[in-house]
């Protein structure tokens, strides 16, 4: 790109680098406690989509589904999540 002075005479050049930024998030299973198989955690990157994975498992319990809550007082089955940046 050309640097244009008030007479329109050429008076020097600029070079310019456009960089794409990717974000990265890290996606990980809490099971509220120390006891059980968690999943392993999941780096996304930009575009990128979630993989599936394996129920966790505890014994004694029966997987009924992830919760952003603790409590698990949100139900979340049946229902998309796509996060929108």
């Amino acid at each position: 790109m050309n640097i244009i002075d008030s007479s329109n005479r050429i008076v020097g050049s600029v070079e310019s680098t456009v960089v794409a930024i990717e974000r990265v998030h890290i996606l990980y299973f809490d099971l509220n406690s120390n006891n059980g198989i968690t999943p392993n955690n999941q780096v996304i990157r930009t575009r990128d989509l979630a993989r599936v994975v394996d129920n966790p498992i505890r014994e004694g319990y029966t997987f009924s589904g992830w919760n952003t809550e603790a409590d698990g007082s949100v139900d979340y089955s049946g229902i998309l999540i796509k996060q929108q940046c």
